[in-house]
Order: structure tokens, then sequence, then C-alpha cells
């Protein structure tokens, strides 16, 4: 039976998983991603280290399937995050983190030039620090020599599919992304590019996800046990794939994507790039499929906070959960016990906010008879609460109710958790079987791209594996108002900054 790699670069972790055509993982790697920080407020990425890295990924999988069964790998990635390249394909300045806000003088110079609205109309981004432009215009102030060298600018996805086939090609949501891109159109825009002094050539070809845009050639087929004339096929953003993954393609589906990121995301077929969807936030940009466009609601950073949590209110909790023979997860549920975060907030911004990018996280009305497990309740509250702030947003902006999110992301494998945010946001939880959905979208396009799937297959590979159904005792309603009440003062204090 055919097999598809699925390859995902994400914020954390570096990922491969292969698939069968049938949807059965057969084998797993990951490695960290090591994030640099040259400053405390940078955040940088090694190129080397992540094609080093995600090359181990690749042989331990290919080593354990077997390379002739693997017919096409697809590229995942985080967005936003770019690197310039010179006419030989060396790197001019290392990938600065999506999360890297240096880049807001340049934000403030976008938006005096062009207005947001038009970018939004443009772009479908909603105007901020973190899209590939901004970098652009941050590298062009800050060490033109790069920009004056560039021969090429690619997104994350783009490189990964650089580094194993040779070509330059990135697909839609990559592009849609780095806020150049006219998702009208479907090709790149002159006008944003010119705020960056940068012509459209130096931009990778923009494709669907899952069209095939090359083959792994020799040098690449060394480095990561993949035969020579391997086929090479867009995947696209993380999200994105993930939604793939969870055949977001069925109608009342709402794909939760609880990573380092959060995004609620549905798909249409209809561009939406209204004044609702603009004062909301929207993220609006084509992908793959029948309905072309992802709608993407903005997000917390749910995987830094719990990661943050871990390290500073549970740092024995790994430990226990190794000698437990459980996760650290079941070990965090043991310390919050009956509690329930009640009467104490926690407002997750610990990179900042959509509205100021230099807010931080804040708790709010601790006593001294609080402990950790009151203090860890509250954070997943706030997060959650974060959340249904999104949540009802899509209510509002689509007029139509949406019954079941689909959850994936570490966070997914909390039971805890899972019924809490089902509890608050009033909607059934599922988690697919497959908890990497992102490398398996990934894997589906790819598979897509070869010729052997179609986008009417997807419906057969999404089979939820637990689902959290809203408890009627448990009513938060009066705590999230409270929570929404609450959250402008709690901005205000860091406005200053």
């Amino acid at each position: 039976m055919n097999c598809y790699l699925g390859v995902d670069i994400g914020t954390t972790n570096l990922k491969a998983a292969v698939f069968t055509v049938e949807g059965e993982m057969l084998a797993f790697s990951s490695a960290p991603n090591i994030n640099h920080h040259p400053r405390p407020d940078y955040g940088e990425f090694d190129m080397e280290e992540i094609w080093a890295g995600l090359c181990k990924c690749i042989r331990e999988v290919v080593d354990l399937v077997g390379a002739e069964r693997i017919k096409g790998v697809g590229v995942s990635s985080m967005a936003e995050s770019g690197v310039p390249l010179d006419a030989d394909g060396n790197v001019l300045y290392p990938m600065i983190a999506w999360y890297d806000n240096r880049t807001e003088p340049q934000m403030e110079e976008l938006g005096r030039n062009l207005g947001r609205r038009e970018i939004y109309q443009i772009t479908g981004q909603n105007l901020g620090p973190k899209f590939g432009l901004c970098k652009m215009m941050w590298i062009r102030e800050n060490h033109p020599e790069a920009l004056e060298q560039m021969a090429h600018w690619l997104s994350t996805e783009d490189y990964i599919i650089y580094r194993l086939s040779g070509e330059f090609a990135t697909d839609y949501t990559m592009a849609g992304r780095t806020m150049a891109f006219d998702v009208t159109k479907l090709s790149w825009s002159e006008k944003m590019l010119s705020q960056a002094g940068v012509s459209p050539e130096v931009m990778p070809r923009a494709y669907p996800g899952g069209a095939k845009v090359g083959e792994v050639h020799e040098k690449a087929a060394g480095e990561t046990g993949l035969l020579p004339g391997t086929a090479v096929v867009t995947g696209g953003h993380d999200h994105c794939c993930a939604a793939v993954g969870i055949n977001i393609f069925e109608d009342g589906a709402v794909l939760d994507s609880m990573g380092t990121a959060e995004t609620l995301m549905i798909a249409t077929d209809q561009l939406m790039l209204n004044d609702l969807s603009f004062e909301k936030s929207y993220t609006v940009y084509p992908h793959c499929g029948k309905r072309l466009y992802r709608v993407m609601a903005p997000g917390s950073g749910p995987g830094v906070v719990i990661d943050w949590i871990f390290r500073n209110l549970g740092a024995d909790l790994e430990g226990k959960g190794a000698q437990n023979g459980t996760s650290r997860y079941t070990e965090m549920e043991r310390v919050i016990g009956e509690k329930s975060g009640r009467g104490l907030w926690f407002y997750p911004m610990l990179r900042g906010d959509l509205k100021n990018a230099f807010a931080g996280a804040t708790f709010r009305g601790v006593r001294d008879f609080h402990d950790r497990g009151d203090l860890i309740a509250a954070a997943f509250n706030g997060l959650i609460y974060e959340s249904k702030q999104n949540m009802d947003t899509m209510h509002e902006v689509f007029g139509e109710s949406f019954d079941r999110c689909r959850v994936v992301g570490g966070v997914s494998k909390s039971d805890y958790i899972m019924q809490k945010k089902a509890d608050i946001f009033k909607n059934r939880m599922e988690v697919p079987i497959n908890h990497e959905s992102a490398c398996f979208g990934a894997a589906l396009l790819a598979a897509i791209g070869v010729g052997e799937l179609s986008f009417d297959d997807m419906g057969r590979f999404y089979h939820c594996d637990r689902a959290f159904e809203p408890r009627s005792e448990e009513d938060y309603e009066q705590d999230y108002e409270t929570y929404l009440r609450n959250r402008a003062a709690v901005l205000a204090l860091y406005e200053e900054e």
C-alpha cells in the first residue's frame, strides 16, 4: 500500500509522520525546534538547524517504513516567519520568528501609508507586526545589504520545499501570511511589496494546497533517506493543514487548533472581506478544495501559556508523571483537585494582545489563601474565556451556529481541559483519533498532489476519538461576562508601554 509523508515545522517542534493512503499512521518522529533570542524581545531560527532537525526526523520514519513505499511529501509549517536568500540559495539573515515584535514601527508605517482597511481588502489580513512584509521592511532598514542581495524571500514551508526539491514555490496560505498577497486575485500584490522596495519576482510562485511542485533531488535524498523523484507537494499553514486532517469541509464543523498559538477556523466558498469581519479582526485567506477560503479568528497562545504554567507552577509534575506512569496533565489535574479557579482571574497575554503587542499576562484577585492549584485552574479558565470570545464572534459574523469543535494540538490530551472547554463554550468538543493533524493533513494533501486521492475523499478520514458534551450543571456565563468586563481594564494597564 502506498504511503505519504507529512512534515510539520512548528514553533516548538519539528515533526515527520508517515500515513497509509487509508489514513493509518505508521511512523512518527519529532525533535525540538530551537528558538534563539539574541535579545530578550527577539526570536529567531537558524535554517540549518531546522533543516538538520527535520532531516533527522524524516530519516527515522523512512527507516521504519521504507523509502520505496513513500510516494509523496507534503509540508505544513508555522506562518509569518520568513528568510531572505541570495541567488545561490544562501541565507542572508536569520529567520525572524512570527512572535517577534521588533517590527512594530514597520507595521505602524504600513498603516500610515496605506490604511488598515485597504490592507485588509487586498490581503485579508489585519495589520500586525508579525507578517513577512513587516520583516522585509525591518531588514531593509536595519540590514540593507541583506535586502540588496536578496533574490528570494521564502516562508518556512517554502524553504523546506526548496531544500527538498530546489524549487521556489509556496501555497496560498503561506503567501497570504506575508501580508503581500492579493487574496482577491490570488497573486502577489505590487502595491504591498513596494512598501518594502521588493519586486514580485523575488517571491515564490503560489499554488493551492495539494499541488505537486517538484521532486526530491539527489542531495536531499541523501540527507533525508527519501528516494530521488519522490513528489514534493504544497501543504500550508499548520492550522490549515490540520483543518484538512479533521475535514473542515463538513457543515457545522470548526477547527480549534491549540498548539503554540490557538485559532478557530472554518472553510467557506465565499471571500468574506466585509466591515464586520474587519472589525472583529478575522483573517481571510485561500487554501484548497471546493471551499477555497479559510476564515480564522484571532487567538491566544495556549501552548506558550501551558509551558509557562508547568515551568513555573508545576516544574515537578513531569517527574511525578514519569514516576507514576501518567502524564503531566494527569498530575496537574491532581494538583487542581476540586478547585474551580473561580473568583480568581488570569488574562493570558504572555506574548501581547492583538490590540496591544506589549500587553503582559496578568493575574487578578490573588489572595493569601490561594495556592498553585487555584492559580493553574484560573489560568486554564482564562485561556478558555479568550477562545470563547472568538467562538461568540464567529456566530455573529456568520449568523449561524457551529455545533462542534474539533480540537487538535497537545492540549487536547487533557480530558480536564476538554470538559471545561465544553462547559464554558456550551459546545460539543471532539478530539480526533489522529492527534498529529497537521502532519496528517499535509500527508493527505501529498496524496491529492500525486493524484491518488481527491478532496471528495476527505470525509472518510475523520474519526472522533473522544467527545465532551457540555454539562448543564456547570454554568460559567456570569464568570465569562465578568472576565470580559475586566479585560479592557487589564489591557489599559499596558497602554503607556
